[in-house]
């Protein structure tokens, strides 16, 4: 450890005294740990304040060094991390780094090779069964049923479906994957299992959403649903249907929506989806049968009648797991047809790898490796079958400082740091580094999504024995070493742009072009569909290669900052043409997140600190309570966030659905009642506080709630900045959910306003579903963009008192009474009486 800190001190100085400005330091000194730090490592590898890792291979990889350089042709996954670490432990970091990333070293290209299974046959090969679909016209489970009243699309089927579904429609025939079909989320049972309502009367072919329109969910819900609730006896409010009354409840859905809205519910069917861990059984027919029954009664599913399930097909995962004695395994790229054919015992079987049924996903930048997904067509081989050759390794997830996923992180996330703390590839290096030792091997898997009627056919005995020549195995901890000493040679290279900005913006193309492709590899650290490293016409997305087995950057030119030459590494040829390395200017404005300008600029600019617990979500335009850019590993910590204390369910999925405004019946009734809201929270006010020339447009003008300038309101205002759980509790106090409204109490308060009045009357009106897409029509259209509201309490609209967590308006006596308002906006409030609008 004593060389590991000294080669740290090596780089902290070196950049510290060539940064243009503190803020630009690379290294930072290190910051107590907290709860988002990364989990304590052991001594050998405790890293205190870079992501470097210890210097040599006699301490981690248990090899002795070569005597002399010497670059194999090729090299094994092994041998090249042990030249890498050689670099590291004689601190030519820029040496280091660019044969980690290029594979260039004293001028000669270094490629990667494989090592087959079956140069180290020492494996077990598991049958097993897993995930199950089911289209039927009934609901087949012995489970209580809970049912999801939410307007929204967040859990639909959406991903690509494994299952196509066939159907006629006015003299058409349509087959199409159960995500292209319109369906909603009826409820779930078990636990992980859910039913879904496929509407096939809806596709629309020309639709680019397949998603079902806020109308046709309230017919569903209004004309099918509730009233088939009501017909079992069910309250509608308890959103639970007993296993005893399950399928009488499914037929009555049926029934009424071909009476009531026939247009919706021709051929509509149940889709079963359950999700369970898998099910080991042997190869022989017996063993399967009894695992296959047991697996769907355990599921909550009734078995008898799935053969024959009238209108209705059932499909299963069946599948092998390869899994070594103490390796990983994964596929190799060039084997996929192969073990196709093993596994559907076909041997006629032909791979086109240009054909949309195969998708290939290579694993952890390697060439040779890759998993895939390939549709075998059912016009060939009787029936549609999907084959997955997969891996378990878990990937990276990434969330900003919010707690929302990222989805694809640009340089602009890798740049910027905040103070005293790590940076993201410090953390993302940690990281794997502290899965080095880890017992959990990466293991290989075949997967067959099939009819169940036909679950025989697949996978002989004979699947078996073509593993060992469709696998791949590498090292476990070398895996981890090679991601972990990948990110570290990236970070290099953004922190030598980082010291050096004015270089890097002599050289725009060249150095931007290689931090985009730097971001670029971070997102496919692990796994990347080859449309995400790959171009049409052949080039990949930026200026790299994998001819040589692994993706490899262009030539770099990289300065050796041990003789302080003040340069940034960058691209030495580039051209829009593919002479040298190919460079798309979309794709680096893609993966740099902003502007050319903008980057450089982030470069320099300093980070502010990251509270060690984030504060709850601010309200939907509030101001954020700190500044950074830079997402998280959620791997490294899974509570990173608190919960906040109120979470208003029934808005909580809003981005995730329909405009409710869409539908032209809740748009009239959200334009009335705001009218009304803003009427009486207007007339409401305590008296003499608010300004009269307001009231004089409060019948429906809702560019009151807008103004920054609170002279427009009052003289006598206390404000505070709301958080999203105050600002929902506000929501939830003006206008409750239906459950509220049947069964909560409700203040005079509220009652005496004309609004409240009406809104307590429309549940029956419109019924229970209906009231609260009208609910979240009012949230997404008013609510979630006014500027401020009353601080709005049980007992009433208006609060006014001395509070020491509003801050006045403008200078007044301590003890002075005042109305209290919330602050939607990272604006703070003005008063300026002499620019009074109102």
């Amino acid at each position: 450890m004593a060389a590991l800190r000294k080669a740290q001190d090596h780089l902290d100085v070196y950049f510290a005294s060539c940064a243009p400005s503190p803020p630009s330091s690379v290294t930072p000194p290190s910051s107590p740990s907290t709860s988002m730090d990364t989990p304590p490592s052991s001594p050998a590898r405790a890293m205190a304040t870079t992501p470097f890792l210890p210097p040599g291979p006699p301490m981690d990889l248990d090899v002795d060094p070569p005597a002399t350089v010497f670059l194999p042709d090729p090299l094994t996954l092994h041998e090249f991390v042990v030249r890498a670490m050689e670099l590291h432990g004689e601190k030519k970091f820029s040496e280091f780094a660019h044969f980690v990333l290029s594979g260039i070293h004293e001028g000669k290209m270094a490629s990667l090779i494989q090592e087959s299974l079956r140069e180290d046959p020492f494996v077990y090969v598991y049958r097993f069964l897993a995930r199950i679909v089911g289209i039927s016209k009934s609901i087949d489970i012995i489970d209580t049923l809970k049912l999801n009243a939410q307007c929204s699309w967040a859990h639909s089927i959406r991903e690509e479906s494994q299952v196509n579904w066939t159907w006629e429609l006015d003299g058409e025939t349509y087959t199409e994957s159960l995500s292209n079909i319109p369906n909603v989320l009826l409820g779930t049972f078990g636990d992980k299992s859910s039913i879904h309502i496929l509407l096939p009367s809806l596709f629309d072919p020309d639709s680019p959403t397949f998603r079902v329109e806020v109308a046709q969910l309230r017919q569903l819900w209004d004309c099918a649903i509730t009233p088939a609730l009501a017909s079992a006896i069910i309250d509608p409010l308890k959103m639970e249907v007993p296993w005893p009354c399950v399928s009488d409840f499914a037929a009555a859905i049926v029934k009424f929506a071909n009476q009531n809205i026939p247009d919706i519910g021709i051929n509509l069917r149940f889709v079963h989806i359950v999700d369970p861990l898998p099910r080991f059984h042997d190869a022989n027919d017996v063993s399967q049968e009894a695992a296959f029954e047991s697996h769907f009664r355990e599921n909550m599913l009734a078995y008898s009648p799935l053969d024959d399930s009238p209108g209705g097909m059932w499909f299963v995962d069946i599948g092998l797991q390869v899994q070594h004695q103490n390796k990983s395994v994964a596929w190799g790229s060039s084997s996929h047809e192969g073990m196709v054919r093993a596994l559907i015992g076909r041997d006629d079987f032909v791979l086109d790898v240009d054909s949309p049924n195969y998708q290939k996903t290579f694993f952890s930048h390697m060439s040779e490796v890759a998993c895939a997904r390939i549709v075998v067509d059912g016009n060939d081989y009787e029936d549609r079958i999907v084959v997955r050759l997969s891996v378990d390794d878990s990937p990276m997830q990434v969330v900003d400082e919010r707690g929302d996923a990222v989805n694809r992180v640009t340089a602009l996330d890798l740049i910027r740091r905040p103070a005293s703390q790590k940076s993201f590839l410090q953390r993302l290096s940690t990281m794997f580094i502290n899965n080095v030792d880890t017992k959990d091997e990466v293991i290989a898997l075949a997967t067959l999504t099939v009819p169940i009627q036909h679950r025989h056919r697949f996978i002989p005995r004979s699947a078996d024995l073509a593993v060992f020549a469709s696998c791949v195995t590498f090292a476990t901890r070398d895996l981890w070493f090679f991601r972990s000493i990948r990110a570290q040679a990236m970070r290099i290279a953004f922190d030598l742009q980082r010291a050096f900005p004015r270089a890097l913006s002599a050289r725009v193309d060249e150095g931007l072009s290689l931090t985009a492709s730097l971001a670029w590899m971070v997102n496919a650290l692990h796994l990347a569909e080859s449309r995400d490293i790959e171009l049409p016409n052949g080039h990949l997305v930026l200026p790299a290669t994998m001819d040589r087995g692994v993706l490899f950057l262009e030539p770099m030119h990289f300065p050796d900052f041990t003789h302080n030459e003040v340069d940034v590494p960058y691209f030495i040829h580039l051209s829009p043409h593919g002479v040298g390395g190919f460079v798309d200017r979309d794709q680096v404005i893609r993966f740099l997140g902003d502007f050319p300008t903008a980057i450089i600029s982030a470069f320099t600019e300093p980070n502010a600190a990251i509270p060690p617990r984030a504060p709850s979500r601010p309200a939907p335009n509030g101001p954020r309570p700190f500044r950074i850019s830079m997402p998280y590993l959620s791997s490294i910590s899974p509570t990173i966030y608190a919960a906040p204390r109120f979470e208003d369910k029934g808005i909580a999925l809003l981005s995730h659905g329909p405009v409710p405004t869409s539908d032209p019946s809740i748009a009239k009734l959200c334009n009335e009642l705001i009218a009304l809201f803003i009427k009486d929270v207007m007339i409401s006010a305590p008296h003499g506080t608010v300004r009269p020339i307001s009231l004089t447009r409060t019948s429906a003008d809702k560019e009151i709630f807008a103004v920054v300038n609170l002279a427009n309101i009052s003289s006598v205002i206390r404000w505070k900045h709301s958080k999203k759980s105050e600002w929902e509790r506000a929501f939830f106090r003006f206008f409750p959910d239906a459950t509220s409204v049947h069964y909560g109490p409700h203040s005079v308060g509220y009652t005496q306003c004309s609004y409240y009045r009406r809104w307590l009357q429309l549940p029956r009106e419109l019924g229970d579903y209906s009231f609260n897409v009208l609910r979240r029509g009012i949230w997404a259209t008013f609510f979630q963009h006014a500027y401020w509201l009353p601080n709005c309490q049980i007992d009433g609209i208006w609060t006014s008192s001395w509070s020491r967590s509003f801050t006045p308006l403008h200078p007044m006596p301590r003890d002075a009474r005042s109305i209290h308002l919330l602050i939607n906006g990272a604006v703070d409030p003005v008063y300026e009486p002499n620019a009074v609008i109102f």
